[in-house]
């Protein structure tokens, strides 16, 4: 992976609607871990779990091409363990 970071259209449209900002979304990939996979046409998806920058929790989709690919964020509610 060369570092670049792809924000897609449907990630930032959920983000703006969930008030989740990009330094949220930078706290998710600095401090977030994977916690679920999935396969998706042909390419693995990832859940990373991390906390915003007020230690709320935040679910990150992301994808790996060789740059990170960020499909889709959304707030989680402590203690949920959904799939």
């Amino acid at each position: 992976m060369d570092g670049a970071v792809i924000f897609s259209d449907h990630m930032m449209e959920r983000a703006v609607e969930r008030g989740i900002d990009m330094t949220d979304v930078a706290n998710v990939i600095r401090r977030g871990r994977i916690t679920a996979t999935r396969k998706a046409r042909r390419r693995w998806r990832y859940a990373v779990d991390g906390p915003d920058v007020e230690e709320r929790p935040i679910r990150l989709i992301v994808q790996i091409t060789g740059k990170l690919i960020l499909i889709t964020i959304m707030r989680r509610h402590r203690g949920t363990q959904r799939r």
